[in-house]
């Protein structure tokens, strides 16, 4: 199976992706099959199939039949044998399989535990990585050698590489909480972007007294969020780091190299008692909050 596995490490690596190569007790027949070079397409001479157990995602209709499993069949000449399996059902599932000994090519998605990499790439029914990625591995390579510590990372105890890395720099989510502001009103009032919490509170005075959607009503909300169902939806979370740091969790921050709690501090009652005074005179809508939602 070693050198059908090969064909699998080429499929891998030439995009990262969150899968794991497994071997089988039963070997293939795919002598003689020519692996292109290293970031060259298509991977293989003639068409090869390899069964990819996954998790059935209710999202895609068919991965037989997805636009993405077409290109990628069709640009690396690999074809795609899917063995899906629910969310709820995925972990029984894959602990059959592994007592079964009947393992797919490979596992895509679905989390093999530390110490099921380590019994089982032990044991040799997982196949090391390592040889196949120094020689197949053009885009690992390149993505290691942009993020040195990945290789550290997915290396076991033994010094096998038996999973690859799914990268997502999700660079939204380093600035989850966001804020955003209606230009138009400020345009209409005259008023600039602003730039402290002053300021602001100044533009929530006017975006309530001074009819800005002009309609001849001061029915304007002038700060509003979603509480319930949303990620980072509560305003409060954002403005209080105007004050003192709030990482919106433990509220634990740095100082002077020692971890320090910002709710203690005087920074954060300043915040609370601006956010009061927001509430107070009607510049933010908590009930409208939970009406919308």
């Amino acid at each position: 199976m070693k050198r059908f596995l090969i064909v699998v490490a080429c499929v891998a690596l030439v995009a990262p992706l969150a899968l794991f190569a497994a071997g089988t007790k039963e070997g293939a027949a795919t002598a003689g099959v020519k692996v292109s070079a290293p970031g060259q397409f298509p991977i293989v001479s003639s068409p090869v199939t390899l069964r990819l157990f996954a998790i059935q995602d209710p999202r895609v209709e068919n991965l037989d039949t997805n636009d993405y499993t077409a290109y990628m069949e069709k640009k690396t000449g690999v074809k795609i044998k899917w063995e899906l399996v629910p969310q709820s059902g995925v972990d029984e599932k894959r602990k059959l399989i592994l007592a079964s000994g009947d393992f797919p090519d490979v596992f895509y998605g679905v989390n093999l535990t530390r110490d099921e990499l380590l019994t089982y790439g032990g044991q040799g029914s997982l196949i090391k990585l390592n040889d196949l990625i120094d020689k197949y591995g053009f885009e690992v390579k390149r993505v290691m050698a942009e993020y040195p510590n990945l290789r550290s990372f997915i290396t076991a105890p033994d010094g096998g590489i038996y999973s690859l890395f799914y990268i997502n720099e999700c660079y939204h989510c380093s600035m989850s909480m966001k804020m955003w502001i209606e230009r138009f009103w400020l345009k209409d009032l005259g008023l600039k972007m602003p730039e402290t919490t002053d300021e602001f509170y100044q533009t929530l005075k006017a975006f309530k007294d001074k009819d800005p959607n002009k309609n001849g009503k001061k029915d304007e909300i002038a700060l509003s969020g979603a509480v319930k169902n949303s990620w980072w939806g509560d305003p409060y979370n954002f403005l209080l780091n105007a004050f003192v740091y709030n990482d919106g969790g433990p509220r634990l921050m740095l100082k002077g190299g020692t971890v320090d709690f910002a709710a203690t501090k005087t920074e954060w009652r300043d915040g609370l008692r601006y956010i009061r005074k927001l509430y107070t005179e009607g510049l933010e809508s908590r009930k409208r909050w939970w009406h919308l939602w």
